[in-house]
């Protein structure tokens, strides 16, 4: 399950934060919630900083063709002209809930180019990552109430999740 980004309503955050409580009193008790989060959001609640490969484990299509676009020189792809008849990319990205954003002023009209794509995959992966993170906090100011978050860093993302959903 991953946190849904359009969730923005006071009621949703009311729901995130409720979920968090849940998250401490599990922890707390050692009366384990049937949860399966990604690595990302147990990072996040930690206080730390997820990367691509927490986001191949919720997107994997997602990732292989940025690593496709990061490596089109292996595949001969070696002009802007013709990464141009390959490839149609603008600096846009979907996120989880299907709502489109641009990475950059004018994204949607700026096109990627051979030598722009390493930027463009730079910008998808930290919008990815980030897409939930008002979510995720709500959630650990829930996590807040019912354990000190300063303990937390003593664990690591694995440890915390097994606490919490054994």
């Amino acid at each position: 399950w991953v946190l849904n980004p359009g969730a923005t309503s006071p009621t949703h955050f009311s729901m995130f934060e409720f979920l968090g409580k849940l998250m401490g009193l599990a922890l707390r008790s050692s009366n384990h919630l049937s949860l399966d989060l990604p690595s990302m959001l147990w990072k996040q609640l930690l206080g730390g900083s997820p990367d691509m490969s927490d986001l191949e484990m919720v997107d994997t299509s997602l990732c292989k063709s940025l690593t496709k676009l990061l490596a089109v020189e292996a595949e001969g792809v070696t002009t802007e002209e013709l990464f141009e008849d390959l490839f149609e990319e603008y600096f846009t990205t979907t996120l989880t809930d299907g709502t489109v954003v641009e990475l950059c002023e004018n994204g949607a009209r700026t096109r990627v180019t051979l030598a722009t794509r390493r930027e463009y995959v730079d910008l998808v992966v930290k919008a990815r990552l980030a897409e939930s993170k008002r979510q995720a906090d709500a959630v650990r100011r829930g996590l807040a109430l019912v354990v000190p978050v300063g303990l937390l860093p003593l664990l690591t993302w694995r440890e915390l999740e097994v606490h919490v959903c054994g």
